[in-house]
Order: C-alpha cells, then sequence, then structure tokens
C-alpha cells in the first residue's frame, strides 16, 4: 500500500469512527424524517473530501465542532451535498 493510500485508509476509519460514535444521536435533533444512512454517508464524503474538516478529528474541540455543524445540518433540514 502507498503512503497515500495509508493516508486516505487512516481518514476513513477516523470519520467511520467518528460517525458511527456521534452520528447515531443526530436523528434526535432532525426537525422533520431524514434518511440517517444518507446523511451520514454524505458526512463521510463532506469529511474525507475536505481537509480542514479532517483536521477536526484530530482533537476533541474539533469533534465537538464538527458534530455541533452536524447537529446544526440534521436541526435545520440542511443538506450536505453542495450540489
Amino acid at each position: 500500500m502507498t503512503k497515500q493510500e495509508t493516508a486516505v485508509t487512516t481518514v476513513d476509519k477516523q470519520a467511520q469512527t467518528f460517525l458511527q460514535t456521534f452520528g447515531r444521536s443526530l436523528d434526535q435533533y432532525a426537525i422533520r424524517p431524514y434518511n440517517q444512512t444518507a446523511f451520514l454517508k454524505s458526512a463521510m464524503l463532506a469529511i474525507v473530501s475536505n481537509g480542514e474538516l479532517q483536521s477536526c478529528l484530530k482533537t476533541d474541540e474539533g469533534k465537538l465542532s464538527l458534530f455541533s455543524a452536524l447537529r446544526y445540518a440534521a436541526t435545520t433540514g440542511l443538506s450536505l451535498n453542495p450540489q
């Protein structure tokens, strides 16, 4: 495995662990029914494609900030898909 592949795998695992830990509670904040699986996959894509979001996974403060942003998106019904 190349260095780049290892880095991608590490980021994927970090994001997946974070979303498994914190993502389950996001449906409590949703203002309308939503597809939690789709929401969490969108969150995963957003995190792995953005270096600044990836850096949030390195500290507790960053994780809290990221969770707050995801909670806000779930609360307001905002899509995580930039399109």
